[in-house]
């Protein structure tokens, strides 16, 4: 598997770690040698924070309560609705948090609650009255619609500007 320190998501992690001792056929014995093999940085820090003969779900559950998101769903609707775009981020990179901060605010969400509250999140943070007022006049359904109307648009105003236009 690969190393895990901490600077990522550990849910995705904790997946691909599954995957991986899925397809070698672990026993718990085995997958707490990889996994904590496989821990490193400040997450290594764990191993020696608490009892050595612990198993496979005790370290992994103290890895939860120190890296996991579990709980912190406030926070990430604070910071979903905060959420502006910065000086030079592209849609797509605006795109990605938005939709990661969703996910994190509202894990166990619908695809109904998704489309609206991720996509007036994603138009909010644009942070251009123009280009959000033609995303909400072109009435985009879903956050993936947003998107691809926000790109359509800034590439438009892009081509304008430069003289390119018809």
């Amino acid at each position: 598997p690969k190393r895990y320190s901490g600077s990522v998501s550990l849910e995705n992690y904790l997946i691909q770690f599954e995957n991986c001792a899925s397809f070698n056929n672990w026993n718990q014995s085995e997958k707490l040698v990889y996994l904590k093999w496989a821990l490193t940085g400040n997450a290594a820090q764990v191993l020696s924070s608490a009892a050595p003969n612990r198993d496979y779900e005790e370290l992994v559950g103290h890895l939860r309560r120190r890296y996991g998101t579990h709980g912190q769903e406030e926070r990430f609707a604070a910071e979903l609705r905060a959420r502006r775009r910065k000086k030079g981020e592209s849609l797509q990179v605006l795109y990605n948090d938005i939709s990661k901060l969703f996910g994190l605010a509202y894990p166990n969400s619908s695809s109904e609650l998704r489309d609206v509250v991720a996509k007036d999140a994603f138009i909010n943070a644009l942070d251009d009255q123009v280009l959000e007022f033609r995303c909400r006049e072109h009435q985009a359904k879903t956050l993936e619609d947003a998107l691809s109307t926000a790109v359509r648009f800034e590439q438009l105003e892009r081509t304008v500007n430069q003289g390119n236009g018809c």
